[in-house]
């Protein structure tokens, strides 16, 4: 008798550990997989003479002044603020350890990425827990954004999107674990670091600025009846910026003799978004960019006050042009979800991998279905939803198309609607 129930126990324990080992194999091949595919596709193009993008050029640039202590800026000893620091920090950080090496750069990119595709496994386990198969649909996911073709190739590339996707992901999982805290230690500590994750994001990219209006609406839903635990999440998110931006917002006052909260280069963006020549995408050097009263105007002002008026010609084609600029807003919305990259809509190849890499609009077809199941079944899933909404808003209204990188903050998350 004893024997049987020891039996019935023992197998019962076997039931239960079994999953577990399954899912730690599926979660190691995975991430196997994906940080092999980014590291092969690094060493196989030519590290010397493959491109790092327009921007990737001048964050290099920056990163060099910084090591050699000639200051943040374009040109060595005159500081500017025209790009924001957060990316050029992280290179500065690279270059000093191992030296101006380009290949130290994707390597590390290539571990970002990986890192993705576990934080991506982990955050949908975690806020899909309640739907069945959430294990299946979380090891899907990580599969899906570790087979992505834009999410390999673009660690050839010095952008900042990469960066800014492991940031953003990591913030939210990391808010997701503060809302879940049942110790107040355990809380300020997962608000402290999400706090400082998310400012950090908005110091590579900007635009992350209006998530914090998503999370913040998030988070007070939430804890709408425990008023203490709004009020010491609002003080650490409030010290956490004096900690993360106040400082390079003090540098630009320094440097500028004017209030610039992170970088210069809002204006400029947000006017070429909303430019009478615009198709939706950037209008590139040339005569169609200024009229010769603009550029009479702009010749005379200094960096800041370059970026006021900028966001005043916005302003003011908008104004004067409103038709046209709720064209464009579609337009920009039209490209960011259907302009196909490449040949093969659903999956492309590597040069050298024989292996089809998945595309954005593999996701989307299978993302579609994915909202409507999400919708009807979990609502915990809003802070993902919100980055992806956020994202488009961003594009619509203050920014324009520029390829596929435009799309690169919101895989992660297709990733996951779409493994549903």
């Amino acid at each position: 008798m004893f024997a049987k129930i020891e039996y019935a126990m023992d197998m019962k324990l076997l039931d239960q550990i079994q999953p577990k080992i399954l899912k730690f194999i599926g979660l190691f091949l995975i991430i196997f997989l994906a940080l092999f595919i980014r590291i092969s596709w690094i060493a196989h193009i030519e590290p010397l003479n493959a491109s790092l993008g327009y921007d990737g050029v001048r964050y290099d640039q920056i990163a060099m002044h910084l090591v050699n202590g000639e200051g943040f800026g374009y040109e060595a000893h005159q500081p500017d603020s025209w790009r924001p620091p957060g990316y050029p920090f992280l290179l500065y950080g690279i270059y000093s350890i191992f030296g101006h090496s380009i290949f130290a750069v994707r390597v590390m990119q290539c571990f970002f990425g990986t890192a993705i595709c576990l934080l991506i496994f982990i955050l949908t386990e975690n806020i899909l827990k309640k739907m069945k198969h959430h294990t299946a649909i979380a090891l899907m996911a990580a599969f899906l954004y570790a087979n992505n073709y834009f999410s390999v190739a673009i660690n050839q590339m010095l952008y900042t999107e990469l960066f800014n996707s492991f940031l953003v992901i990591l913030g939210i999982w990391l808010c997701y674990k503060a809302q879940q805290a049942q110790k107040n230690s355990f809380f300020y500590l997962f608000t402290t670091l999400a706090s400082l994750t998310l400012w950090y994001s908005a110091l590579t990219r900007p635009a992350n600025l209006i998530f914090w209006g998503w999370v913040a609406v998030w988070f007070i839903v939430h804890n709408r009846y425990q008023f203490k635990r709004i009020w010491q999440a609002g003080l650490i998110v409030i010290v956490t910026f004096c900690i993360t931006i106040l400082p390079w917002t003090i540098r630009n006052y320094q440097v500028h003799g004017k209030f610039l909260l992170i970088s210069s280069n809002g204006g400029f963006i947000f006017f070429m978004a909303h430019h009478p020549n615009s198709e939706g995408g950037f209008i590139p050097e040339g005569d169609g960019r200024y009229t010769q009263e603009q550029l009479d105007e702009l010749a005379s002002l200094n960096e800041v006050e370059r970026q006021k008026k900028h966001f005043e010609y916005g302003f003011d084609f908008m104004k004067k042009h409103p038709q046209r600029e709720l064209e464009l807003m579609f337009l920009k919305q039209k490209r960011l979800w259907t302009k196909v990259e490449n040949e093969l809509v659903l999956f492309d190849f590597l040069p050298h991998w024989p292996l089809p890499l998945l595309t954005f609009h593999f996701f989307l077809a299978f993302a579609l279905i994915g909202t409507y199941v999400l919708l009807k079944e979990n609502k915990t899933f809003f802070l993902p939803f919100a980055y992806i909404i956020n994202h488009a808003l961003i594009i619509s209204i203050f920014y324009f198309y520029d390829g596929a990188r435009m799309r690169t903050g919101m895989l992660p998350f297709m990733a996951i609607v779409a493994a549903i």
